[in-house]
């Protein structure tokens, strides 16, 4: 049997059609939409489109589509100001070609099903490749089927690479079966190939949540954001000596710290000036708000309190009596308190960035300072290791936000002692709710529970299947204060003991096919 081109585009589907088509479909994966079915048939007529042009038109048009629509998808994502966000994005988008200019160049000359593997071999390399860079794994196709479960669970053996190339090569087989006019003899072996493999892959992840389920006892956490606004225009006030209308959705953004820093070095000589007493009366009023809640939280039944990246919002000369303070209501009510701190240093102008876990005996535990620090932060990086505390409830530690978009940082640094994983995030609405689903993907991977409490974004707690105990969104909230019931144990996972074995063994496979696409390339001239 064989299919007839789509007359609806054009005799031989050779005009722009398919790209439109592929652009609307990536436009809806891309950026904070994330629609999961849209990044599976987006890339099939991308690679449509370039396969039926001459090389360099093809692959100049839809890296230009392709740019445009990262400079629509990530404008509130990336807030860069100027020229600079349009030539990062450029750049980006660049590298997104990459795989697609393989595919081009190299698939005439292998052909075959085998052929179906150069590009999910590339986006995978290439994915992996960049996670090591400034930005992360930000914009990875994997990241829009978190809410496909069973799908989710191959990331426990793979990593997320994994679904990257079942999702990339299903575009590559179905441009091939394209190419054969789908004629159902000549694509039946290699269509039962593929759809076994996903076949197998989806029914394992089936049965991994129907026979797995957490059987462990449960411990009830609380995670609480305190909105820093009144701080934030304190030292808005103070830097630039007037007003400044912040936005609600923004106004805690990175530059925070760095504006309130400025604000008291600008006024640390005139501790008289009223601004500056302002700024103070506001961190002030932000403690005292923490603490209350904390306190209330605790005498509700909570066994394990924490809050939102650099709530614990503190001057340097006033750190050991902010955690003397948490260490005394960790004691008086007998709770586990993780206090995310941001302790402004004045005289070096580097601040910390840390998480300090308290025990119900009052005594520190674990110390963590964020790792991976978001392009532009002014903050000490911390060594790399996540310090674990063992508690009646199992193995506790914490990472803070951007640590959680490095899949292979999190893997190395995770202990396998590790039960639950404490996340406070400080996020913005442009990033809201992708930036918590993609710390999902590291829970499945790596076989702990999280509670990811973020101001102004979705607050997630996931068990180790990654399937949803609470959530909430900041905007739409009134009392910041998400609950959950988390399982007091983890499990070893694959990828946690292999780690990206399977990125490298697609880094691997698509050198494998450079090699017999350079001998050919040697052996047209004789034919």
């Amino acid at each position: 049997m064989k299919v007839q081109q789509f007359g609806l585009f054009g005799k031989n589907g050779s005009n722009y059609s398919w790209l439109l088509l592929g652009a609307i479909l990536t436009y809806l994966y891309s950026g904070n939409l994330a629609v999961s079915f849209a990044a599976w048939l987006g890339p099939v007529f991308i690679v449509r489109f370039i396969r039926i042009q001459k090389p360099l038109r093809g692959l100049v048009t839809a890296w230009l589509v392709l740019m445009v629509i990262a400079v629509l998808q990530n404008k509130e994502i990336f807030p860069i100001p100027g020229p600079a966000y349009y030539f990062i994005i450029g750049f980006l988008s660049l590298i997104g070609l990459l795989p697609y200019i393989a595919d081009r160049l190299l698939n005439r000359r292998i052909g075959g099903f085998a052929g179906t593997l150069i590009l999910p071999t590339a986006w995978v390399a290439v994915d992996y490749l960049t996670s090591f860079g400034g930005w992360g794994t930000w914009g990875a196709i994997a990241y829009t089927q978190v809410d496909n479960l069973p799908l989710l669970q191959l990331s426990s053996v793979t990593g997320m690479w994994g679904i990257t190339f079942l999702m990339i090569w299903f575009a590559s087989f179905m441009n091939w079966a394209w190419e054969q006019n789908f004629d159902w003899v000549r694509i039946r072996s290699c269509a039962l190939v593929y759809v076994t493999v996903l076949g197998l892959v989806l029914i394992g992840g089936g049965l991994r949540l129907r026979v797995f389920t957490p059987a462990a006892d449960n411990v009830r956490v609380a995670s609480i954001s305190v909105p820093n606004l009144d701080v934030m225009q304190a030292a808005y006030r103070a830097r630039y000596g007037q007003a400044i209308d912040v936005p609600k959705d923004i106004a805690q953004s990175d530059a925070r710290v760095q504006q309130l820093s400025l604000a008291f070095q600008e006024f640390t000589q005139d501790p008289d000036n009223p601004i500056y007493v302002g700024a103070h009366a506001a961190l002030d009023h932000l403690e005292e708000e923490l603490f209350d809640m904390t306190l209330r939280e605790a005498r509700s039944g909570a066994s394990v309190v924490t809050w939102s990246e650099g709530n614990g919002l503190t001057l340097k000369s006033n750190e050991a009596a902010f955690l003397m303070r948490a260490q005394e209501l960790a004691q008086d009510e007998g709770l586990t308190l993780a206090v995310p701190m941001y302790v402004i240093a004045l005289d070096s102008g580097l601040s910390e960035n840390k998480v300090v876990t308290i025990g119900p005996d009052g005594q520190v535990k674990t110390v963590y300072h964020k790792t991976k620090l978001v392009p532009g932060e002014a903050s000490l990086p911390g060594d790399g290791s996540i310090p674990v505390f063992q508690s009646s409830f199992g193995g506790l530690g914490s990472v803070i936000c951007y640590d959680m978009d490095f899949p292979s940082y999190i893997r190395r640094a995770v202990s396998r002692d590790l039960d639950i994983l404490l996340v406070p995030s400080g996020d913005w609405k442009g990033i809201s709710p992708i930036h918590s689903e993609m710390a999902i993907m590291r829970a499945v991977e790596n076989g702990f529970s999280m509670v990811r409490q973020a101001s102004r974004g979705h607050s997630w707690a996931v068990d180790y299947m990654g399937q949803t105990l609470a959530t909430m969104d900041y905007f739409r909230t009134e009392e910041k204060v998400m609950l959950a019931q988390i399982p007091t144990k983890g499990v070893s996972t694959i990828y946690s003991h292999v780690g990206d074995l399977f990125a490298w063994l697609a880094i691997a496979g698509f050198a494998g096919l450079l090699l017999p696409a350079s001998l050919l390339r040697r052996r047209s001239p004789r034919k």
